[in-house]
């Protein structure tokens, strides 16, 4: 009955730095405060909002619910992305960054910012599809805002071929936090590639 409330009751977060509200769902439905926080990062045009005004919009929103379930002793916390769902427009500086193909840093950091304001010390990531570019990121910076990512799982990473550019893309973070991990890959999409410039 808890995670039901919370589940329907997303609050806007400001980040400390810039004042960029970003909706975000907390589900600590009397969670452990010793078990790492799981962050859960949709796919990048996913919302996270329990609307019915799109099956992508549900099937999001359900996959946090049954990942809650099955995680019963961690809090939970998801973000939607700016421009998306009910967070704030992107900022100059996120476009910017997106254009010089260094957005999902940009989106990374301002979900860190967030984390540490909520106290957060202790991290295990789960993201799907375009969130695990934001998930990387997040593991790989982690570390500067006093934070520390137990567990990375980064699922259905589009841009991943074959087992030789999975090895790129591990050498690339790997060195950064060495606990990123691919579960799975999907091909290549090259129009889904040139629209967020990577």
């Amino acid at each position: 009955e808890v995670l039901k409330q919370e589940l329907l009751d997303p609050k806007l977060i400001a980040d400390p730095l810039t004042g960029q509200k970003i909706n975000t769902l907390l589900l600590n439905r009397g969670a452990s405060a010793d078990q790492p926080t799981v962050l859960f990062i949709p796919p990048i045009n996913n919302d996270i909002s329990a609307a019915p005004h799109s099956d992508r919009v549900n099937y999001t929103h359900a996959r946090i619910k049954e990942l809650a379930k099955f995680l019963p002793d961690q809090r939970m916390v998801a973000f939607d992305y700016p421009s998306v769902g009910g967070s704030d427009k992107m900022t100059d500086a996120q476009n910017s960054a997106f254009e010089r193909g260094h957005g999902f840093e940009e989106i990374a950091k301002t979900q860190l910012r967030i984390l540490q304001a909520l106290g957060v010390e202790e991290l295990d990531i789960v993201s799907q599809s375009l969130g695990a570019f934001t998930g990387a990121q997040v593991a790989r910076f982690a570390s500067e805002f006093g934070i520390q990512v137990k567990h990375a799982l980064l699922t259905e990473t589009p841009g991943v071929i074959d087992a030789s550019l999975s090895e790129m893309f591990l050498k690339r973070f790997a060195p950064e936090n060495p606990l990123v991990s691919l579960h799975h890959a999907t091909a290549l999409d090259p129009e889904l590639m040139k629209k967020v410039n990577l």
